[in-house]
């Protein structure tokens, strides 16, 4: 099997600025999923799909890919699917074929080469195409509402159901992992026949806000004094 690991990393955040390079522990975030890939030692090529020249030297300094992204891909309506589809038919334009992709979000520093062994294990050929690294939520999903057609809240489950029943999980954002072929078929990383990786919701943090990263520090220096 060949593994490919496409990390995007587009350079405008609409909720946080330049969050792909702000430090953590000392370097950027994204230099903490680069060496997660590369210590995990399944990959046969590692990827940063971005149009932010400045990471281009980052990905030197670890020895993998960078990719410069065509700006119609940067676009806020483009999917990370749509980035990966294209890097795969730019390999493939090249002769280069992998079995297996993986997407690793930049913005996920707690996920390590543990964390994404175990989700490329979960791939079974013709058993589980695609693998999601998944936490649970942060409330009780049965107090879940919705607006309904005249504005006013409504409870999405009808009948009252006890925590107890409830066995919901959500993809934490961080990693996902499919068959090449699957993927390309489905245009999805959560297609027919996924399973989840469960990780800690204190390692399932995913910056995207101020909030997030204020809390992945917060999080890191209470550990450090414990």
């Amino acid at each position: 099997m060949k593994y490919l690991a496409i990390i995007p990393a587009k350079k405008k955040s609409r909720r946080l600025k330049n969050k792909n390079t702000l430090t953590f522990r000392g370097i950027p975030l994204i230099e903490h999923t680069i060496t997660s890939a590369k210590l995990s030692k399944i990959f046969n090529k590692i990827i940063v799909s971005s149009d932010n020249n400045l990471l281009e030297n980052i990905c030197k300094k670890h020895g993998v890919i960078f990719s410069k992204r065509p700006s119609n891909l940067c676009l806020n309506n483009v999917s990370v699917v749509d980035v990966c589809l294209h890097e795969i038919q730019k390999l493939e334009n090249n002769n280069e074929y992998f079995d297996i992709i993986n997407c690793l979000y930049a913005t996920a520093p707690m996920r390590n080469e543990k964390h994404i062994r175990k989700l490329n294990k979960l791939l079974k050929p013709q058993e589980v195409n695609f693998a999601v690294a998944t936490t649970t939520y942060d409330l009780p999903v049965q107090r879940a509402l919705k607006i309904n057609k005249d504005g006013f809240l409504e409870p999405i489950w009808k009948k009252k159901i006890h925590q107890n029943d409830l066995n919901f999980y959500v993809n934490n954002g961080s990693s996902y992992a499919a068959f090449i072929d699957a993927f390309k078929k489905e245009k999805t990383f959560q297609g027919k026949k996924t399973k989840g990786l469960f990780m800690k919701k204190e390692i399932s943090i995913d910056i995207d806000t101020k909030y997030d990263y204020e809390l992945l520090n917060f999080l890191n220096n209470k550990n450090n004094k414990l």
